[in-house]
């Protein structure tokens, strides 16, 4: 009897001394030891191939976004890290996590020399949809004296939609000379939810000098329900200001 008692608890007793051999929890990493480990991925992202900045970015998104974050941070804050590829990208990863630590950077390489880093700026912006603190540098990028700069906040801005892009895109609209920023600013405004600041600025963009923006804007007014039809795009300076006039009394009434 007391030998069949010892044969039952044999596997209770193996199980006892496995976890008894067995460690604790595997112990979390610091952020130092997580820094060291990766330092050397920062390589990859300042590569000029883009395969292996993809490489680079998978290895940091392995990381998991708790850790992840913490770890992109530290670098994009550390002044040795100077190479605007490796910023611009490491703001990016920030973006997918939507961690607001990468905004401020971001915004900032709208400014950048580097077509590639200002593409890269430009979609990782997007990916935080429309927030305050992007909208407001976004409307003051708007006014630099360099085209690429205001072309990629424009693009920016259009892609967003909501209130606040819409009036930032509406104030460059007025003063913009190159008409390939003003189509983004328009196209972004047609887009954007309806509202009666958006009515406006289709209306007034019914007297740009170009016959293009003239025409997109129109296009999109004239499906408002009741319109009146008096207007068209190509018609002389008087007939248009005209149309315009009644247009502006139109969305008075319809208010």
């Amino acid at each position: 009897m007391k030998d069949r008692s010892l044969v039952a608890q044999a596997p209770a007793l193996a199980l006892l001394f496995l976890i008894g051999c067995s460690g604790g929890p595997e112990e979390k990493k610091t952020l130092t030891q997580l820094v060291n480990e990766n330092t050397i991925i920062l390589s990859q992202l300042a590569s000029f191939r883009s395969e292996e900045q993809r490489q680079g970015m998978n290895r940091f998104r392995k990381l998991g976004k708790e850790q992840g974050t913490e770890v992109v941070a530290y670098f994009l804050s550390d002044k040795e890290v100077n190479d605007e590829r490796v910023q611009v990208l490491l703001a990016v990863l920030l973006a997918e996590w939507k961690d607001p630590r990468g905004i401020s950077y971001l915004v900032d390489r709208l400014s950048s020399r580097d077509s590639g880093v200002v593409r890269f700026a430009v979609d990782g912006l997007k990916l935080y949809g429309e927030l305050p603190q992007i909208v407001e540098p976004l409307g003051e990028k708007l006014k630099s004296s360099e085209r690429v700069t205001r072309k990629a906040a424009a693009e920016v801005l259009s892609f967003m939609r909501g209130p606040g892009a819409v009036k930032q895109l509406g104030s460059r609209l007025k003063d913009e000379t190159d008409v390939e920023i003003r189509a983004a600013c328009i196209l972004g405004i047609i887009e954007a939810e309806r509202s009666e600041a958006r009515l406006e600025l289709l209306i007034s963009a019914l007297t740009d000098p170009e016959l293009e923006i003239r025409s997109l804007a129109w296009n999109a007014l004239s499906r408002e329900k009741n319109i009146p039809k008096v207007y068209k795009p190509a018609d002389d300076l008087a007939a248009r200001a005209q149309a315009v006039a009644t247009l502006r009394q139109w969305a008075k009434t319809r208010k």
